[in-house]
């Protein structure tokens, strides 16, 4: 079961990086210390911003799932 699941963060993953679940910006693929997250989490909206991104990931997990 585990390795099913991990197929399956694996194939998300993937997606995210490559910016594949439409309007949700692709995440970041740089280190911190080259410029990926850092900017993004060092202001409030920022923070927000990542919240959403999350929220509407699961969302559209879940969705996937019915």
């Amino acid at each position: 079961m585990g390795e099913v699941y991990r197929t399956q963060h694996s194939v998300w993953l993937t997606r995210a990086l490559q910016g594949g679940f439409g309007r949700i910006p692709p995440i970041p693929r740089k280190r911190v210390a080259d410029g990926g997250f850092a900017a993004i989490m060092a202001t409030v909206a920022g923070r927000l911003w990542v919240a959403n991104w999350w929220r509407e990931a699961f969302e559209r997990l879940d969705r996937s799932k019915k």
